[in-house]
């Protein structure tokens, strides 16, 4: 059998060919993790006269925002934080975020049309707090692509925002703690939080919903439905909603079944609630507009209907008022 000829002329390594024609893989630098942490607070890219964040392996600037050689895993361990129009950054990534508390001490304020993104999951605990736009004219963004977690209190928007406040969170929302939304009193700057997961079967912690001219919606995107009220849940005008797959009006609430003891579920000033079966309450239930009830409405706790508001039973009811 006869050797294979070499092509005539062709001497040229692989290497060098790849050189030539801008074709040579270029090795990925493997990324460092940064751990940024504050007890003290301050702006997000303040670096002087003292600095917010200390980095631990050390890093100057010591700024949390993801680069081609580190991702950063913050804490906010006390101190009030802000990312807003003075921050050097318009805005910032990070790995993972995490707020502890107690009450009011670590907070983290997103103002001023800034966007945060965490690629991972966001917890805050022990009473820590956060916001985006609790004041200002609104436009910012937080954006989660796990799972937020939290026991303590957030806030979307403000009265008097003229932009969208909106949270997007790729994965679940659980909620232990305070949920704040506030619409505008301007149309088309709604209070927004888009949740990727399901909306749970029990709905725990508080949801506080003031819809005003620019709506407050919280969406789950992923489906699902809320059979029981274990904690509170107030929806303060008629554009305030807890919504499920996208379907506009409080369609994550039409199959509750039950409102648990020591909860609370108000209607106020014009949210509309239709059930398709049956509710039992064993906490509070005041309706200051109209709630239509699909099946038979059982009162063991708190029932209030205000002066000229309509409570529809689908069946008779077996009512014990207090």
């Amino acid at each position: 059998m006869k050797a294979r000829r070499a092509f005539p002329g062709i001497s040229v390594s692989i290497l060098a060919f790849l050189l030539a024609f801008g074709l040579a893989v270029i090795p990925v630098l493997a990324q460092t993790t940064v751990n940024a942490t504050t007890t003290t607070g301050g702006n997000w890219t303040a670096t002087s006269p003292t600095p917010t964040w200390t980095c631990t392996p050390a890093l100057s600037p010591c700024v949390p925002n993801n680069s081609p050689s580190d991702v950063f895993d913050v804490g906010i361990n006390g101190g009030y934080v802000t990312l807003d129009g003075s921050s050097s950054l318009k805005t910032a990534a990070i790995n993972s975020l995490s707020i502890v508390g107690p009450y009011l001490v670590g907070q983290l304020a997103i103002e001023d049309g800034e966007t945060l993104s965490v690629a991972n999951n966001l917890t805050t605990s022990g009473g820590g707090g956060l916001s985006v736009d609790d004041s200002g004219s609104g436009g910012s963004t937080l954006n989660v692509g796990g799972n937020l977690t939290t026991s303590g209190s957030m806030q979307i928007g403000n009265g008097g925002t003229s932009a969208a406040s909106t949270v997007n969170v790729a994965g679940t929302f659980d909620n232990t703690g305070g949920l704040y939304m506030i619409g505008s009193g301007a149309a088309g700057a709604p209070a927004l939080l888009n949740v990727g997961g399901a909306a749970p079967s029990t709905l725990t912690g508080t949801y506080s919903l003031q819809g005003n001219t620019g709506g407050a919606v919280l969406n789950y995107q992923g489906g699902g439905g809320i059979t029981q009220i274990a904690g509170a849940v107030v929806l303060l005008g008629s554009d305030a909603f807890i919504e499920t797959s996208g379907v506009s009006g409080n369609s994550a609430l039409t199959g509750l079944t039950t409102i648990a003891n020591y909860s609370e579920l108000m209607l106020n000033n014009g949210a509309p609630l239709s059930t398709t079966g049956a509710l039992t309450n064993n906490g509070t239930l005041y309706v200051n507009n109209e709630l239509n009830v699909g099946g038979s409405l059982e009162n063991n706790g708190t029932l209030s209907v205000s002066p000229g508001s309509t409570l529809n039973v689908g069946e008779p009811d077996r009512q014990r008022r207090s």
